[in-house]
């Protein structure tokens, strides 16, 4: 069978990537960088948190970048519920701009947690 690792949402027009967050020893993850289209909120619906962790959005000059800048404008997201969240930024509109969107999260706590669900970087 194959395995596609995304779902396609038709009402609400959006792919959404999965994405785990698995954190250790207060280091903070990163999704995968996607192409970010327009200037929509970045889509995140959070299926699964086991501790809080406070979340932002960065935008990188290509997909395989380790630099990420912050393009949030201070707009970050505490998370320690299950929910969709829409999140604010700058990636494609703002100065300068950047194709690809990724959501930058960093745990609440120093121990070992996990985060999980769906993300997409355009929404309408």
């Amino acid at each position: 069978s194959i395995y596609w690792p995304f779902e396609f949402s038709m009402s609400t027009f959006i792919v959404q990537h999965h994405f785990t967050f698995k954190f250790s020893g207060g280091l903070p993850q990163r999704t995968e960088w996607r192409s970010k289209t327009d200037d929509t909120n970045v889509y995140m619906s959070v299926k699964g948190v086991q501790h809080a962790f406070t979340a932002h959005v960065v935008g990188a000059d290509n997909n395989y970048s380790t630099t990420a800048h912050d393009c949030s404008h201070g707009y970050t997201y505490s998370i320690s519920n299950v929910g969709v969240y829409r999140m604010r930024n700058w990636v494609h509109d703002g100065s300068p701009s950047y194709p690809y969107a990724a959501i930058y999260a960093a745990p609440n706590y120093g121990y070992e947690f996990s985060a999980w669900g769906q993300w997409s970087p355009d929404s309408v």
